[in-house]
């Protein structure tokens, strides 16, 4: 993952925006991270994880009659 200032971020944005399509590009001010750049396609596969993941702990969740809430 390539780490970059938020300065360089803003003063060469088109080739950042070019390397997130290959990898994520961290940005970083005063050496602390504050965002993470990635391509459409990998925050659609991320968001789609996340999704499924809250799906699968919902199911398992109402499989436990001792957590329900409809009593």
């Amino acid at each position: 993952m390539q780490i970059v200032s938020a300065t360089h971020a803003k003063q060469n944005f088109a080739a950042i925006l070019d390397q997130s399509q290959r990898e994520p590009v961290r940005i970083q001010r005063h050496e602390r991270d504050i965002a993470v750049l990635v391509s459409a396609a990998e925050y659609e596969s991320i968001r789609q994880m996340r999704a499924q993941e809250l799906i699968r702990l919902s199911d398992e969740m109402g499989a436990m009659p001792s957590l329900r809430h409809d009593r």
